[in-house]
């Protein structure tokens, strides 16, 4: 597994700032009490937090040539 070269830069990313609107969302939806009657709270949390990690951990990953898209 090899980072991207300018992984040091990856706070200016756009794809890292959807990240924090993303986690802002989250925030506003839990504030709708359906949700809260469907999902318990504790398991929405850990599904929200963990999808944001795999988000932010497949972004600095480099992919290697054979799964560039269009070869």
């Amino acid at each position: 597994m090899k980072l991207v070269d300018d992984w040091k830069k990856a706070w200016k990313w756009f794809s890292t700032w959807l990240i924090g609107a993303n986690a802002t969302l989250v925030v506003a939806y839990e504030q709708i009490q359906t949700v809260k009657e469907y999902v318990p709270v504790n398991v929405f949390h850990y599904a929200v937090v963990g999808l944001l990690m795999l988000t932010a951990f497949g972004r600095v990953v480099k992919q290697g040539e054979s799964n560039a898209p269009n070869q």
